[in-house]
């Protein structure tokens, strides 16, 4: 599934020296989750939406002092799917899209 998903587009792959070093950035920062591998994904990829019904990790997620410009999105229900769709809003690989993805 993730070769198909990577052939249309739909999956990237996130740099490891990257999401390493933001994890490092994290050392010292009060999470609630124990996801600080989630979080660095986050900030390294710019990726700012989150399909999740971890309590805590959509605590951190959502926290503008650990997520910022823009701030993280957590979505937890299936009727929350269209949300999650790639559009020529989103920041990084996405932006060069000038199709909406499901």
């Amino acid at each position: 599934m993730l070769v198909e998903l990577k052939r249309s587009g739909k999956a990237h792959r996130a740099q490891d020296e990257a999401v390493r070093a933001a994890e490092a950035g994290l050392v010292g920062v009060a999470l609630l989750s124990n996801d600080k591998h989630v979080v660095a994904l986050a900030l390294a990829t710019r990726t700012r939406r989150l399909f999740s019904d971890d309590q805590a990790l959509t605590q951190d997620f959502t926290n503008p002092a650990i997520l910022s410009k823009p701030r993280g999105k957590v979505y937890n229900r299936a009727a929350h799917a269209h949300l999650l769709a790639h559009t020529d809003g989103c920041p990084g690989n996405c932006a060069k899209s000038s199709r909406r993805h499901k």
